[in-house]
């Protein structure tokens, strides 16, 4: 019984798929090509190795990519670390800048 509603509502799917989905668009028409000499074949191959041209150089497009991404990941990360010593850097000159001018203002002080 359950079988029987399946392959109904399955009809009724493929009908709808040949009807809406499978339809050849007005005016469209597949080129003439003759079977019996083997053209189509060869058209296949030619798009096949078109493809797999097209695929190679995305291949190594994507590579590509990929090594200068983890260059640049590089450079970042060493780019940070020098940003962090060289903040380390200028809190250090600062500090012995305001303990230089606190010393001058003690002497300045004694002085008096």
């Amino acid at each position: 019984m359950i079988q029987e509603v399946l392959d109904r509502q399955l009809d009724m799917s493929e009908k709808y798929c040949f009807q809406s989905r499978f339809v050849i668009l007005e005016g469209f028409s597949m080129p003439k090509v003759d079977k019996s000499d083997g053209t189509l074949m060869d058209v296949d191959v030619l798009l096949d190795a078109e493809l797999d041209v097209q695929l190679n150089s995305l291949r190594m497009k994507l590579s590509l990519a990929v090594k200068k991404a983890t260059k640049l990941q590089s450079e970042l990360q060493l780019l940070k670390k020098q940003s962090v010593l060289s903040n380390k850097r200028a809190e250090y000159v600062n500090d012995m800048i305001q303990l230089f001018e606190e010393n001058s203002l003690l002497d300045m002080f004694q002085d008096i």
